[in-house]
């Protein structure tokens, strides 16, 4: 059956209506959102490298901590990059809702200093 433009229109005017609405900070409601998916997606791949560089705290008391806490920071490094690559996928994909607060992880080092992470 073909859809008549009639039966999409209250849907054309909710989406627009939605995007009008602003947060009461005064910004787009989606941008925080999509600003951290964004970063999440871009700081993912860096993880391994700086969890080599420089290992979580527990590491330390690892035997031959001088060798086994780098690669297991590397190790520990790639699943938090997959998890960080996957929540910055989900918040690009969720930004639109505003219903739905910021899922990535925050970065140590971010590239955008104006998120605000809601936990």
């Amino acid at each position: 059956m073909r859809r008549s433009i009639r039966s999409d229109a209250p849907c054309v005017v909710l989406a627009f209506a939605l995007s009008a609405c602003g947060t009461p900070t005064g910004g787009p409601w989606f941008a925080n959102q999509a600003l951290a998916g964004w970063q999440g997606v871009a700081l993912g791949p860096v993880d391994p490298f700086a969890f080599a560089l420089d290992p979580p705290e527990g590491f330390e008391d690892l035997p031959f901590s001088v060798v086994s806490a780098p690669f297991m920071g590397f190790v520990s490094g790639i699943f938090m990059g997959a998890f960080r690559i996957g929540m910055g996928v989900l918040d690009l994909a969720f930004s639109p809702l505003y219903v739905f607060p910021v899922l990535s992880p925050e970065p140590s080092n971010p590239f955008f200093e104006e998120l605000e992470y809601e936990y």
